[in-house]
């Protein structure tokens, strides 16, 4: 007997039928692509990708970070891009985040609006920077053409250099605020044409006190007390970094614009004289002539991306290692590998302010962990403990908002298990 054929409804909605027609066009088809050198993206690209990105950037300057990130999630994702993670982070803080959160934000948002209006600026700037600080690569890119469009890609993509250019002394922040930011982000930003205005310059990171770091501008000897948001981080008090400092409403009311970029000393010397005689661009040649010198080698200046609550280099890394125990008991409780892992680094957080009476240079880690809610909601369950209390106060005071708020009342639920 022969088998009888399943029948497509004839009352499908129209909103049925285009969800199976979208099925059907996405069999098979990746939505997660890790590429490697040479390999394009635009085989995987479809019609419903540009539209669905389009979506994703009209969310973002309304500033919608919840609806902005589900667009982006909805299409192609590029494993190596941080801007998914970004995203998520803002989506998930929603109110919570705080305005210089947002700031830094708009300033992504502008430099991806050059790319995307393809901007004539974008590859002047890429060409200043690679002849400045990429020479010597130039050689062996000159006769391919492809390779060297891939690393003109690299450059806009992650090169802090290209970044500041692009931003501010080619205009790229104001613009953007001009012309294509509206008014649900712009209510959002932390003292923005002051950021637009301010220039770059060098400092020492003389030290870490609770929430703060002491730096010293070099081009006057001039002391700044600045956000902690963990520029120290891998370097340590006593380096030299090259950064833009900014306003913000947040104690200390300034803060680095971005995790600024560590130099040899002679190099931050250059750049505070060139600053004070020659002005805007003055640290751009200061910093083209310590390459020219060996002292800041190519690709020196695209291994400062962070995300953006925290100056802290993410690890790309996957760890192969297996969980601690404090770990693995944390995720037979329930919690996800990386919720555990999160909370012990808080946990260890704890140790040091134990041991220590502060949270010193772990505060920055801390604060990447608990900026996530899961994180914190994990802490109350498995963070609250009687004699904990003055120790959550310990880092409460060496952290930014909201993470501030969230050890504050981590320590009176611990100080209501000890009553």
């Amino acid at each position: 007997m022969p088998r009888s054929r399943k029948r497509t409804p004839r009352n499908r909605s129209i909103r049925q039928r285009r969800r199976a027609r979208q099925q059907r066009a996405n069999a098979g088809r990746r939505v997660v692509a890790t590429l490697r050198p040479g390999e394009s993206l635009e085989h995987l690209i479809t019609p419903e990708d540009v539209e669905i990105l389009q979506k994703a950037l009209d969310a973002e300057v309304r500033g919608d970070a919840t609806g902005a990130w589900q667009h982006h999630m909805s299409g192609l994702i590029v494993e190596e891009s941080l801007t998914h993670h970004s995203l998520r982070e803002l989506a998930v803080l929603g109110d919570d985040a705080p305005a210089w959160m947002c700031s830094r934000w708009a300033v992504d948002q502008s430099l991806r609006w050059m790319l995307v209006c393809e901007d004539p600026r974008c590859d002047e700037i890429v060409r200043l920077v690679l002849a400045g600080l990429h020479d010597d690569q130039l050689e062996r890119l000159l006769d391919d053409l492809l390779a060297l469009k891939e690393y003109g890609t690299l450059v806009a993509a992650t090169d802090w250099v290209y970044q500041q250019l692009a931003a501010y002394e080619y205009g790229g922040l104001r613009d953007f605020l001009d012309v294509r930011a509206e008014g649900g982000l712009l209510e959002r930003l932390d003292h923005i044409d002051e950021w637009e205005r301010s220039a770059i310059s060098s400092y020492e990171l003389v030290g870490v006190r609770d929430d703060v770091i002491e730096v010293r501008r070099l081009s006057d000897d001039v002391t700044e007390e600045l956000l902690n948001l963990g520029a120290t981080t891998d370097i340590g008090p006593g380096a030299y970094v090259v950064g833009r400092v900014v306003p913000t409403s947040a104690w200390p009311f300034a803060m680095f614009e971005s995790r600024p970029l560590p130099v040899d000393v002679e190099t931050a010397r250059a750049v505070g004289e060139r600053m004070s005689s020659e002005g805007d661009f003055g640290w751009f040649w200061a910093l083209a002539e310590a390459h020219g010198d060996g002292r800041l080698p190519s690709g020196a200046t695209c291994r400062n991306t962070t995300l953006w609550s925290t100056d802290v280099i993410p690890d790309r890394g996957r760890s192969t290692g297996e969980p601690s125990p404090r770990m693995r008991d944390l995720m037979n409780a329930g919690l996800s590998e990386y919720v555990a892992n999160c909370v012990t680094v808080v946990e260890v957080g704890l140790i040091v302010a134990e041991v220590s009476g502060d949270v010193g240079a772990i505060a920055s880690h801390v604060t990447a962990s608990m900026i996530d809610p899961r994180v914190h909601d994990a802490l109350r369950h498995h963070g609250v403990e009687p004699g904990r209390g003055p120790l959550w106060r310990v880092l409460a005071a060496g952290t930014p908002s909201p993470v501030r708020e969230r050890c504050l009342e981590l320590a009176e639920l611990s100080e209501q298990a000890a009553a």
